[in-house]
C-alpha cells in the first residue's frame, strides 16, 4: 500500500492533485476496516515521502475509536487535507451527540488547518433545516 500511494503521488507530483487516506471506525460502522487508527494513518501517510498523500480526517470516526484529536494529530496538521464532521453516538448532525466539534475544530484552525470541511452526517431533519442548524452548532 505505500509504495503503490508513493508512486501515486510521484504521477501527481505538480499537478496539484492531492490523495486523502481516512481511517474509519472498526467499533460499529466499518467492521473489518484495514485503517482505524489516525495514528496508524499518518505513519502510513508519512512513510509515502510525498506531500501529494495525505490524511482525510474524520473527527466522528476518529471519536468512536477514543482518539484524542489533540493527541493523534499532534504536530501533523499539515498532513491533513480534508475534514469530515458527524457527531458520536449515531453519525448524526453535529451537536446532537457528545462530541465537542466545535472545540476539535478550533484546535485544528488554530494549528493552520485551512482546508475543506465536509458535513458527513445522517441527517434527523430535513436537510435545509438541519444545514441551518448545524452553521449555528459549528460556527
Amino acid at each position: 500500500m505505500i509504495e503503490t500511494l508513493a508512486l501515486a503521488g510521484k504521477a501527481l507530483e505538480g499537478s496539484g492533485v492531492r490523495i486523502g487516506l481516512e481511517s474509519l471506525n472498526t467499533l460499529v460502522d466499518q467492521l473489518g476496516y484495514f485503517l482505524s487508527s489516525t495514528r496508524e494513518t499518518l505513519q502510513v501517510v508519512k512513510m509515502t515521502g510525498r506531500p501529494e498523500i495525505g490524511v482525510v480526517y474524520d473527527i466522528y470516526h476518529s471519536a468512536v475509536m477514543g482518539e484524542d484529536t489533540e493527541a493523534v494529530i499532534a504536530g501533523d496538521v499539515d498532513r491533513v487535507f480534508d475534514l469530515h464532521v458527524a457527531d458520536h453516538p449515531g453519525g448524526h448532525e453535529p451537536g446532537s451527540g457528545h462530541i465537542d466539534l466545535r472545540d476539535r475544530l478550533g484546535w485544528l484552525t488554530a494549528r493552520g488547518y485551512g482546508g475543506s470541511l465536509g458535513l458527513e452526517y445522517r441527517p434527523t431533519a430535513s436537510t435545509t433545516a438541519s444545514t441551518a442548524q448545524r452553521r449555528r452548532v459549528l460556527l
